[in-house]
Protein backbone atom coordinates (compact mmCIF):
# COMPACT_ATOMS: atom_id res chain seq x y z
CA UNK A 1 0.00 0.00 0.00
CA UNK A 2 1.39 3.68 -0.75
CA UNK A 3 2.80 5.42 1.88
CA UNK A 4 -0.10 8.33 1.45
CA UNK A 5 -2.23 5.95 2.07
CA UNK A 6 -4.79 5.94 5.01
CA UNK A 7 -7.17 3.66 6.13
CA UNK A 8 -9.91 5.20 8.32
CA UNK A 9 -13.64 4.34 9.97
CA UNK A 10 -16.01 6.83 8.34
CA UNK A 11 -18.38 6.39 11.54
CA UNK A 12 -16.46 7.02 14.42
CA UNK A 13 -12.89 8.49 12.41
CA UNK A 14 -10.39 6.32 13.85
CA UNK A 15 -7.47 5.54 11.34
CA UNK A 16 -4.76 3.68 13.08
CA UNK A 17 -5.50 0.15 10.70
CA UNK A 18 -2.60 -1.76 9.54
CA UNK A 19 -4.65 -3.74 6.93
CA UNK A 20 -8.14 -3.51 5.06
CA UNK A 21 -8.65 -6.58 7.34
CA UNK A 22 -8.35 -5.09 10.53
CA UNK A 23 -10.80 -2.34 9.10
CA UNK A 24 -13.18 -4.73 8.49
CA UNK A 25 -13.44 -5.95 11.31
CA UNK A 26 -13.25 -2.73 13.56
CA UNK A 27 -16.44 -1.69 11.46
CA UNK A 28 -18.25 -5.46 12.30
CA UNK A 29 -17.62 -5.58 15.96
CA UNK A 30 -17.68 -2.16 16.88
CA UNK A 31 -20.31 -0.22 14.44
CA UNK A 32 -22.52 -3.38 13.01
CA UNK A 33 -21.13 -2.77 9.69
CA UNK A 34 -20.58 -6.13 7.51
CA UNK A 35 -18.45 -5.56 4.33
CA UNK A 36 -17.34 -8.38 1.74
CA UNK A 37 -13.48 -9.01 1.61
CA UNK A 38 -12.25 -7.48 -1.88
CA UNK A 39 -9.47 -6.80 -4.16
CA UNK A 40 -6.36 -6.00 -2.06
CA UNK A 41 -4.27 -3.26 -2.93
CA UNK A 42 -4.95 0.38 -3.78
CA UNK A 43 -6.49 1.74 -7.57
CA UNK A 44 -4.30 3.57 -9.49
CA UNK A 45 -6.33 6.86 -8.74
CA UNK A 46 -4.53 6.73 -5.98
CA UNK A 47 -2.35 9.52 -4.83
CA UNK A 48 -1.83 12.44 -1.83
CA UNK A 49 -5.47 14.42 -2.62
CA UNK A 50 -7.31 11.29 -2.23
CA UNK A 51 -5.40 9.61 0.52
CA UNK A 52 -8.58 6.98 2.35
CA UNK A 53 -8.80 3.47 0.83
CA UNK A 54 -12.27 2.05 0.76
CA UNK A 55 -11.53 -1.64 3.22
CA UNK A 56 -13.82 -3.61 0.71
CA UNK A 57 -12.40 -2.38 -2.59
CA UNK A 58 -9.42 -0.63 -4.48
CA UNK A 59 -10.87 2.59 -4.45
CA UNK A 60 -9.55 5.75 -2.89
CA UNK A 61 -11.29 9.56 -1.24
CA UNK A 62 -10.38 12.43 -0.68
CA UNK A 63 -12.51 12.57 2.87
CA UNK A 64 -14.33 9.88 4.98
CA UNK A 65 -17.42 11.44 4.38
CA UNK A 66 -17.02 10.57 0.67
CA UNK A 67 -15.60 6.96 1.49
CA UNK A 68 -18.83 6.75 3.85
CA UNK A 69 -20.93 7.34 0.47
CA UNK A 70 -18.75 4.72 -1.18
CA UNK A 71 -19.33 2.13 1.82
CA UNK A 72 -23.28 2.70 1.95
CA UNK A 73 -23.16 1.51 -2.10
CA UNK A 74 -21.33 -1.50 -0.67
CA UNK A 75 -23.72 -2.21 1.90
CA UNK A 76 -27.37 -1.61 -0.73
CA UNK A 77 -25.46 -4.11 -2.83
CA UNK A 78 -24.41 -7.31 -0.21
CA UNK A 79 -28.44 -6.24 0.45
CA UNK A 80 -29.71 -6.75 -3.08
CA UNK A 81 -27.24 -10.29 -3.34
CA UNK A 82 -28.46 -11.65 -0.79
CA UNK A 83 -32.39 -11.11 -1.25
CA UNK A 84 -31.45 -12.69 -5.41
CA UNK A 85 -29.75 -15.29 -3.53
CA UNK A 86 -32.67 -16.13 -0.62
CA UNK A 87 -35.20 -15.95 -3.95
CA UNK A 88 -33.18 -18.22 -6.06
CA UNK A 89 -32.40 -20.91 -2.99
CA UNK A 90 -36.49 -21.20 -2.25
CA UNK A 91 -36.79 -21.22 -6.35
CA UNK A 92 -34.84 -24.12 -6.60
CA UNK A 93 -36.36 -26.41 -4.57
CA UNK A 94 -39.18 -26.32 -7.24
CA UNK A 95 -37.40 -26.12 -9.98
CA UNK A 96 -35.83 -29.15 -12.32
CA UNK A 97 -32.32 -29.99 -11.19
CA UNK A 98 -29.91 -28.35 -13.66
CA UNK A 99 -27.41 -31.11 -15.86
CA UNK A 100 -25.00 -32.11 -13.54
CA UNK A 101 -22.29 -33.32 -16.42
CA UNK A 102 -18.77 -33.35 -14.87
CA UNK A 103 -17.39 -32.24 -18.15
CA UNK A 104 -19.40 -28.97 -18.29
CA UNK A 105 -17.88 -27.20 -15.02
CA UNK A 106 -18.55 -23.71 -15.11
CA UNK A 107 -15.10 -21.56 -13.72
CA UNK A 108 -17.27 -20.07 -11.18
CA UNK A 109 -16.91 -16.45 -13.05
CA UNK A 110 -13.69 -15.69 -13.53
CA UNK A 111 -14.29 -11.96 -15.10
CA UNK A 112 -15.34 -11.43 -11.95
CA UNK A 113 -12.94 -9.32 -9.83
CA UNK A 114 -10.90 -11.82 -7.87
CA UNK A 115 -11.53 -11.92 -4.69
CA UNK A 116 -14.81 -10.40 -4.65
CA UNK A 117 -17.62 -12.77 -2.36
CA UNK A 118 -20.70 -12.57 -5.01
CA UNK A 119 -23.40 -15.03 -6.65
CA UNK A 120 -21.13 -14.13 -9.72
CA UNK A 121 -17.88 -16.06 -9.08
CA UNK A 122 -19.03 -18.46 -6.01
CA UNK A 123 -21.47 -20.22 -8.52
CA UNK A 124 -21.64 -23.72 -6.66
CA UNK A 125 -23.88 -26.32 -7.51
CA UNK A 126 -26.00 -26.60 -5.19
CA UNK A 127 -29.56 -27.90 -4.87
CA UNK A 128 -31.66 -30.35 -2.80
CA UNK A 129 -31.46 -33.74 -3.75
CA UNK A 130 -34.17 -36.17 -4.85
CA UNK A 131 -37.15 -36.97 -3.42
CA UNK A 132 -36.38 -40.92 -4.32
CA UNK A 133 -32.46 -41.29 -3.73
CA UNK A 134 -32.19 -39.84 0.10
CA UNK A 135 -29.72 -41.10 2.71
CA UNK A 136 -32.35 -41.97 5.27
CA UNK A 137 -31.27 -43.12 8.69
CA UNK A 138 -34.41 -44.36 11.37
CA UNK A 139 -36.62 -42.20 9.23
CA UNK A 140 -34.43 -38.93 9.87
CA UNK A 141 -33.17 -37.43 6.27
CA UNK A 142 -29.42 -36.81 6.22
CA UNK A 143 -29.57 -35.96 2.57
CA UNK A 144 -31.74 -32.78 3.20
CA UNK A 145 -29.86 -32.17 6.59
CA UNK A 146 -26.82 -32.10 4.57
CA UNK A 147 -28.29 -29.58 1.77
CA UNK A 148 -29.67 -27.32 4.60
CA UNK A 149 -26.02 -27.25 5.92
CA UNK A 150 -24.67 -26.46 2.74
CA UNK A 151 -27.55 -23.67 1.83
CA UNK A 152 -26.18 -22.63 5.20
CA UNK A 153 -22.69 -22.09 4.08
CA UNK A 154 -23.45 -20.64 1.10
CA UNK A 155 -25.37 -18.07 2.70
CA UNK A 156 -22.02 -17.32 4.82
CA UNK A 157 -20.16 -16.78 2.51
CA UNK A 158 -22.52 -14.64 0.70
CA UNK A 159 -22.90 -12.24 3.62
CA UNK A 160 -18.91 -11.56 3.14
CA UNK A 161 -17.51 -14.08 5.80
CA UNK A 162 -13.81 -15.86 4.87
CA UNK A 163 -13.62 -19.81 5.61
CA UNK A 164 -11.11 -20.70 7.97
CA UNK A 165 -8.65 -23.13 6.23
CA UNK A 166 -8.22 -24.62 10.05
CA UNK A 167 -11.92 -24.33 11.25
CA UNK A 168 -13.79 -25.48 8.17
CA UNK A 169 -12.62 -27.93 6.69
CA UNK A 170 -16.35 -29.81 6.56
CA UNK A 171 -17.72 -26.73 5.27
CA UNK A 172 -15.22 -26.11 2.35
CA UNK A 173 -15.89 -29.96 2.11
CA UNK A 174 -19.47 -29.53 1.47
CA UNK A 175 -19.53 -26.86 -1.24
CA UNK A 176 -18.27 -29.65 -3.60
CA UNK A 177 -20.77 -31.70 -1.74
CA UNK A 178 -18.32 -33.83 0.08
CA UNK A 179 -19.53 -35.21 3.50
CA UNK A 180 -16.59 -35.76 5.27
CA UNK A 181 -17.69 -38.48 8.17
CA UNK A 182 -14.81 -39.00 10.75
CA UNK A 183 -16.46 -40.82 14.35
CA UNK A 184 -16.32 -37.99 17.24
CA UNK A 185 -15.12 -35.29 14.72
CA UNK A 186 -17.88 -33.18 13.37
CA UNK A 187 -18.36 -29.17 13.60
CA UNK A 188 -20.91 -27.75 15.74
CA UNK A 189 -22.31 -26.36 12.67
CA UNK A 190 -23.30 -29.66 10.75
CA UNK A 191 -24.34 -30.92 14.17
CA UNK A 192 -27.58 -27.89 14.33
CA UNK A 193 -28.42 -29.50 11.04
CA UNK A 194 -27.86 -33.44 11.65
CA UNK A 195 -28.15 -34.14 15.70
CA UNK A 196 -25.13 -35.86 17.30
CA UNK A 197 -27.19 -39.39 17.93
CA UNK A 198 -27.89 -39.57 14.31
CA UNK A 199 -24.23 -38.73 12.92
CA UNK A 200 -23.26 -41.51 15.41
CA UNK A 201 -25.96 -43.84 13.89
CA UNK A 202 -24.90 -42.31 10.26
CA UNK A 203 -21.32 -43.56 11.32
CA UNK A 204 -22.24 -47.14 12.73
CA UNK A 205 -24.72 -47.57 9.16
CA UNK A 206 -21.36 -46.48 6.62
CA UNK A 207 -19.35 -49.07 8.91
CA UNK A 208 -21.57 -51.79 7.72
CA UNK A 209 -22.66 -50.47 4.40
CA UNK A 210 -18.70 -50.83 3.79
CA UNK A 211 -18.57 -54.16 5.61
CA UNK A 212 -15.81 -52.25 8.05
CA UNK A 213 -17.63 -54.27 11.28
CA UNK A 214 -16.82 -57.57 10.54
CA UNK A 215 -12.95 -58.31 10.06
CA UNK A 216 -10.75 -59.37 12.81
CA UNK A 217 -7.04 -60.28 13.55
CA UNK A 218 -6.17 -63.35 11.48
CA UNK A 219 -4.72 -65.74 14.24
CA UNK A 220 -3.62 -68.10 11.73
CA UNK A 221 -1.88 -65.00 10.38
CA UNK A 222 -0.53 -64.27 13.26
CA UNK A 223 0.88 -67.07 14.60
CA UNK A 224 2.63 -67.56 11.58
CA UNK A 225 4.66 -64.26 11.56
CA UNK A 226 4.96 -63.40 15.01
CA UNK A 227 7.72 -66.31 15.40
CA UNK A 228 9.79 -65.20 12.41
CA UNK A 229 9.73 -61.49 14.05
CA UNK A 230 10.67 -62.46 17.69
CA UNK A 231 13.33 -64.60 16.08
CA UNK A 232 15.03 -61.62 14.46
CA UNK A 233 14.66 -59.46 17.52
CA UNK A 234 16.41 -62.03 19.66
CA UNK A 235 18.96 -62.39 16.66
CA UNK A 236 18.00 -66.22 16.12
CA UNK A 237 17.66 -64.88 11.97
CA UNK A 238 18.71 -62.66 10.18
CA UNK A 239 16.50 -60.27 8.57
CA UNK A 240 16.71 -62.26 4.99
CA UNK A 241 16.40 -65.24 6.31
CA UNK A 242 12.84 -63.90 8.35
CA UNK A 243 11.69 -61.95 4.83
CA UNK A 244 12.39 -65.36 2.40
CA UNK A 245 10.04 -67.16 4.88
CA UNK A 246 7.52 -64.68 4.76
CA UNK A 247 7.75 -64.54 1.04
CA UNK A 248 7.04 -68.26 1.29
CA UNK A 249 3.65 -67.61 2.94
CA UNK A 250 2.24 -67.03 -0.32
CA UNK A 251 0.54 -70.54 -0.96
CA UNK A 252 -0.39 -70.63 2.89
CA UNK A 253 -2.53 -67.17 2.72
CA UNK A 254 -5.14 -65.64 0.53
CA UNK A 255 -4.57 -62.71 -1.65
CA UNK A 256 -5.23 -59.79 0.64
CA UNK A 257 -3.67 -61.55 3.53
CA UNK A 258 -0.54 -62.25 1.24
CA UNK A 259 -0.48 -58.04 0.50
CA UNK A 260 -0.21 -57.58 4.47
CA UNK A 261 2.63 -60.34 4.79
CA UNK A 262 4.17 -58.54 2.23
CA UNK A 263 4.07 -54.99 3.66
CA UNK A 264 5.74 -57.08 7.04
CA UNK A 265 8.62 -58.42 4.67
CA UNK A 266 9.78 -54.94 3.02
CA UNK A 267 9.45 -53.21 6.71
CA UNK A 268 11.63 -56.17 7.72
CA UNK A 269 14.21 -55.21 4.97
CA UNK A 270 13.70 -51.21 5.58
CA UNK A 271 13.30 -50.61 8.85
CA UNK A 272 16.04 -49.36 11.55
CA UNK A 273 17.17 -51.46 14.54
CA UNK A 274 16.06 -48.89 16.99
CA UNK A 275 13.79 -45.44 16.02
CA UNK A 276 15.87 -42.61 15.05
CA UNK A 277 15.79 -39.88 18.34
CA UNK A 278 16.27 -37.01 15.35
CA UNK A 279 13.45 -35.40 13.52
CA UNK A 280 12.45 -37.16 10.54
CA UNK A 281 11.67 -35.13 7.17
CA UNK A 282 8.81 -35.92 4.91
CA UNK A 283 11.75 -37.41 2.04
CA UNK A 284 13.13 -39.91 4.51
CA UNK A 285 9.60 -40.80 6.07
CA UNK A 286 8.46 -41.66 2.74
CA UNK A 287 11.29 -43.45 1.46
CA UNK A 288 12.38 -45.69 4.67
CA UNK A 289 9.04 -45.68 6.20
CA UNK A 290 6.04 -45.73 4.38
CA UNK A 291 7.42 -46.84 0.94
CA UNK A 292 7.73 -50.23 2.66
CA UNK A 293 4.50 -50.47 4.19
CA UNK A 294 2.16 -49.24 1.95
CA UNK A 295 3.41 -50.30 -1.75
CA UNK A 296 2.78 -53.97 -1.13
CA UNK A 297 -0.72 -52.82 -0.03
CA UNK A 298 -1.82 -51.68 -3.33
CA UNK A 299 0.83 -52.48 -5.75
CA UNK A 300 0.14 -55.08 -7.85
CA UNK A 301 1.65 -55.00 -11.42
CA UNK A 302 0.42 -58.03 -12.65
CA UNK A 303 -2.54 -56.43 -12.83
CA UNK A 304 -1.86 -53.04 -14.23
CA UNK A 305 -1.93 -51.40 -11.05
CA UNK A 306 0.92 -49.54 -9.61
CA UNK A 307 1.49 -47.68 -6.55
CA UNK A 308 3.63 -44.50 -6.98
CA UNK A 309 4.88 -41.52 -5.25
CA UNK A 310 3.98 -38.70 -7.69
CA UNK A 311 6.10 -35.53 -9.42
CA UNK A 312 3.70 -34.78 -11.88
CA UNK A 313 -0.42 -33.76 -12.19
CA UNK A 314 -2.86 -36.24 -11.55
CA UNK A 315 -4.33 -37.65 -14.95
CA UNK A 316 -7.84 -36.40 -14.09
CA UNK A 317 -6.46 -32.78 -13.62
CA UNK A 318 -5.23 -33.19 -17.03
CA UNK A 319 -8.08 -34.73 -18.79
CA UNK A 320 -9.74 -31.51 -19.34
CA UNK A 321 -9.52 -27.73 -17.92
CA UNK A 322 -12.89 -27.85 -16.70
CA UNK A 323 -12.72 -30.20 -14.22
CA UNK A 324 -12.26 -28.48 -10.90
CA UNK A 325 -9.54 -30.15 -9.12
CA UNK A 326 -6.29 -28.82 -7.68
CA UNK A 327 -3.86 -29.06 -10.45
CA UNK A 328 -1.20 -29.11 -7.63
CA UNK A 329 -0.04 -33.13 -7.31
CA UNK A 330 -0.88 -35.22 -4.44
CA UNK A 331 1.99 -37.02 -2.57
CA UNK A 332 0.97 -40.34 -3.97
CA UNK A 333 -1.04 -41.80 -6.53
CA UNK A 334 -2.72 -45.49 -6.92
CA UNK A 335 -2.36 -45.53 -11.01
CA UNK A 336 -4.24 -47.93 -13.32
CA UNK A 337 -2.27 -48.45 -16.49
CA UNK A 338 -3.49 -48.73 -19.84
CA UNK A 339 -1.19 -49.68 -21.77
CA UNK A 340 2.20 -47.94 -21.57
CA UNK A 341 0.07 -45.09 -20.45
CA UNK A 342 -1.79 -43.93 -17.04
CA UNK A 343 -4.95 -44.99 -16.86
CA UNK A 344 -7.40 -44.57 -13.73
CA UNK A 345 -6.64 -43.65 -10.04
CA UNK A 346 -7.95 -45.58 -8.09
CA UNK A 347 -6.09 -43.53 -4.65
CA UNK A 348 -4.60 -40.64 -3.40
CA UNK A 349 -1.99 -39.79 -0.74
CA UNK A 350 -0.85 -36.98 1.14
CA UNK A 351 2.07 -36.32 3.65
CA UNK A 352 3.04 -34.46 6.19
CA UNK A 353 6.20 -34.88 9.00
CA UNK A 354 5.73 -35.28 12.76
CA UNK A 355 7.02 -31.77 12.90
CA UNK A 356 3.79 -30.80 10.78
CA UNK A 357 1.54 -32.10 13.12
CA UNK A 358 0.54 -28.92 14.79
CA UNK A 359 0.26 -27.08 11.78
CA UNK A 360 -3.63 -27.13 11.25
CA UNK A 361 -3.71 -24.98 8.21
CA UNK A 362 -1.78 -27.43 6.20
CA UNK A 363 -3.03 -31.01 7.96
CA UNK A 364 -6.29 -28.82 6.97
CA UNK A 365 -5.55 -28.38 3.24
CA UNK A 366 -4.36 -31.68 2.66
CA UNK A 367 -7.66 -33.18 3.91
CA UNK A 368 -9.66 -31.01 1.57
CA UNK A 369 -7.34 -31.97 -1.16
CA UNK A 370 -7.79 -35.47 -1.25
CA UNK A 371 -11.46 -34.98 -1.29
CA UNK A 372 -11.08 -33.25 -4.13
CA UNK A 373 -8.98 -35.69 -5.58
CA UNK A 374 -11.05 -38.68 -5.29
CA UNK A 375 -14.43 -37.01 -6.11
CA UNK A 376 -12.74 -36.21 -9.42
CA UNK A 377 -11.32 -39.72 -10.00
CA UNK A 378 -15.18 -40.70 -9.33
CA UNK A 379 -16.74 -38.10 -11.62
CA UNK A 380 -14.33 -38.47 -14.23
CA UNK A 381 -14.31 -42.45 -14.55
CA UNK A 382 -17.67 -43.74 -13.34
CA UNK A 383 -16.12 -45.32 -10.11
CA UNK A 384 -17.68 -47.23 -7.36
CA UNK A 385 -15.31 -45.22 -4.66
CA UNK A 386 -11.72 -43.97 -4.30
CA UNK A 387 -9.36 -44.49 -1.56
CA UNK A 388 -7.43 -41.91 -0.21
CA UNK A 389 -5.04 -41.74 3.04
CA UNK A 390 -2.99 -38.88 5.23
CA UNK A 391 0.07 -39.72 7.13
CA UNK A 392 1.57 -37.07 9.71
CA UNK A 393 4.86 -38.99 10.70
CA UNK A 394 3.94 -42.35 11.73
CA UNK A 395 -0.09 -41.82 11.94
CA UNK A 396 -1.70 -43.18 8.79
CA UNK A 397 -5.40 -42.46 8.11
CA UNK A 398 -7.94 -43.94 5.39
CA UNK A 399 -10.86 -42.73 3.87
CA UNK A 400 -13.35 -44.11 1.15
CA UNK A 401 -14.75 -41.37 -0.91
CA UNK A 402 -18.12 -42.48 -2.31
CA UNK A 403 -21.46 -41.15 -4.40
CA UNK A 404 -23.46 -42.73 -1.67
CA UNK A 405 -26.91 -40.90 -2.94
CA UNK A 406 -27.73 -38.08 -5.07
CA UNK A 407 -25.72 -35.24 -4.25
CA UNK A 408 -23.86 -36.75 -1.38
CA UNK A 409 -20.23 -38.06 -2.02
CA UNK A 410 -19.38 -39.58 1.93
CA UNK A 411 -15.44 -39.39 2.40
CA UNK A 412 -15.84 -41.62 5.81
CA UNK A 413 -12.79 -42.47 7.91
CA UNK A 414 -12.13 -45.78 7.51
CA UNK A 415 -9.04 -46.35 9.88
CA UNK A 416 -6.22 -44.86 11.81
CA UNK A 417 -2.61 -47.41 11.14
CA UNK A 418 0.37 -46.15 12.89
CA UNK A 419 3.57 -47.38 10.83
CA UNK A 420 6.48 -49.27 12.45
CA UNK A 421 9.51 -46.64 12.68
CA UNK A 422 11.77 -49.86 13.68
CA UNK A 423 12.35 -53.46 14.06
CA UNK A 424 10.79 -53.49 17.63
CA UNK A 425 7.51 -51.98 16.50
CA UNK A 426 6.34 -55.27 14.55
CA UNK A 427 4.82 -56.73 16.91
CA UNK A 428 2.60 -53.85 17.35
CA UNK A 429 2.02 -53.90 13.91
CA UNK A 430 0.41 -57.17 13.88
CA UNK A 431 -2.14 -55.70 16.38
CA UNK A 432 -3.14 -53.72 13.60
CA UNK A 433 -4.18 -56.85 10.55
CA UNK A 434 -7.31 -56.25 11.23
CA UNK A 435 -7.15 -52.53 10.40
CA UNK A 436 -5.12 -53.57 7.35
CA UNK A 437 -7.96 -55.83 6.27
CA UNK A 438 -10.59 -53.16 6.70
CA UNK A 439 -8.46 -50.94 4.17
CA UNK A 440 -7.76 -53.99 1.47
CA UNK A 441 -11.43 -55.26 1.62
CA UNK A 442 -12.78 -51.41 1.34
CA UNK A 443 -10.21 -50.70 -1.68
CA UNK A 444 -11.27 -54.49 -3.39
CA UNK A 445 -14.86 -53.54 -2.97
CA UNK A 446 -15.19 -49.94 -3.82
CA UNK A 447 -11.86 -48.64 -5.78
CA UNK A 448 -13.21 -50.23 -9.42
CA UNK A 449 -15.06 -48.82 -11.98
CA UNK A 450 -19.34 -48.89 -11.56
CA UNK A 451 -20.77 -51.65 -13.25
CA UNK A 452 -22.31 -50.86 -16.18
CA UNK A 453 -25.57 -50.60 -15.37
CA UNK A 454 -25.27 -48.06 -12.40
CA UNK A 455 -23.49 -45.91 -14.55
CA UNK A 456 -26.97 -43.69 -15.43
CA UNK A 457 -28.04 -43.47 -11.98
CA UNK A 458 -24.15 -42.90 -10.46
CA UNK A 459 -23.86 -40.01 -13.36
CA UNK A 460 -27.31 -38.12 -12.55
CA UNK A 461 -26.28 -38.04 -8.58
CA UNK A 462 -22.99 -36.16 -9.39
CA UNK A 463 -22.73 -32.38 -8.61
CA UNK A 464 -19.91 -30.12 -9.78
CA UNK A 465 -16.48 -29.32 -7.75
CA UNK A 466 -15.64 -26.10 -6.98
CA UNK A 467 -12.53 -24.74 -8.63
CA UNK A 468 -9.70 -23.55 -7.62
CA UNK A 469 -10.75 -19.78 -8.00
CA UNK A 470 -13.72 -19.78 -6.05
CA UNK A 471 -11.16 -21.94 -3.25
CA UNK A 472 -9.29 -18.73 -3.25
CA UNK A 473 -12.07 -16.59 -2.92
CA UNK A 474 -14.03 -17.99 -0.32
CA UNK A 475 -10.71 -18.80 2.19
CA UNK A 476 -9.11 -16.47 4.67
CA UNK A 477 -5.74 -16.37 3.57
CA UNK A 478 -4.09 -15.90 7.14
CA UNK A 479 -2.97 -19.01 8.62
CA UNK A 480 -3.12 -19.64 12.60
CA UNK A 481 -1.69 -22.70 13.96
CA UNK A 482 -3.74 -21.63 17.68
CA UNK A 483 -7.31 -22.14 15.66
CA UNK A 484 -9.38 -25.15 16.37
CA UNK A 485 -9.98 -27.52 14.19
CA UNK A 486 -12.45 -31.05 14.83
CA UNK A 487 -10.20 -32.57 12.35
CA UNK A 488 -7.06 -31.56 13.37
CA UNK A 489 -4.33 -34.35 14.09
CA UNK A 490 -3.95 -33.72 17.75
CA UNK A 491 -7.30 -34.20 18.35
CA UNK A 492 -7.76 -37.70 17.04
Amino acid sequence: MASFSLLGCHVCKQQDFAVKQALRTHLRRIHNIVLPPGRRGVSKKSCADRPYVCPSCAETFASLDDQAVHIAYHINRQLQLFLQYQTSSQAVSTSPEPSTSSTNHDDGGNNAELGAISPENVNLDIYEPKADDRFMIDGFDVSKAFYDFQVSVHKRILQGEYLKMESHVQHVLSLSSIFLVKPKRFHDDLVQHIPDTVLEKVVKDLAEKFDICTHTISLDLTSRLFPLIDDVLNNKIDRDEATIKMMQLKGQTSRKEYRIVKSFAMIMQKAPEYCISDTIMEQELITRYLEPALAPLFDDILHDTLFRWTATINQESKATTAISISRSRPDACVSGLHGVTWGISRGFGEVKSSIEANNNYSVARDLIRLGIFAKNAIDLNNMKGCLVFQSVGRHTFFYLVTLLHDGVYVMYEITKIEIPMCISDLPSYLGQIGRLMHVLTVYQDYCVPADQKDVGSLHSGKRKSMTDPQHDRILDPSKSRKRQSVTTFRLQ
